[in-house]
């Protein structure tokens, strides 16, 4: 990256920085706070507890992240090709402010 471009895009990276940071405050939040009542025994107990088969819940999850996962992109290709044959007001102005948009910021 040139001298002048990294001058530019300092404040951009920054914010971005900025709010990744914010997003994991939470996370690390309840990760800490997950030891101080009694350490790590709390994890001992829950991964050795007999009742529950870990393979079963971690099979669960990931049928419905995955499921979800594809019913969303479905839709939302489905909705993006509709919106792309629609017209309707300012639908040039909003094109041309995007296209002009992606040429304004550097990344």
């Amino acid at each position: 990256m040139k001298k002048n471009q990294w001058k530019t895009a300092a404040p951009t990276y920054l914010i971005f920085v900025l709010f990744a940071l914010i997003w994991l405050l939470p996370i690390g939040t309840a990760f800490v706070k997950s030891f101080q009542i009694n350490g790590i025994g709390n994890y001992q107990y829950v991964l050795s507890y007999d009742k529950i088969s870990y393979f079963r819940v971690v099979f669960n999850s990931m049928f419905i992240a995955v499921g979800t996962a594809v019913l969303v992109t479905l839709i939302t290709t489905l909705a993006a090709f509709a919106f792309s044959k629609m017209e309707f007001f300012g639908g040039c102005f909003t094109a041309q402010s995007l296209h002009a948009l992606r040429f304004r910021w550097p990344l």
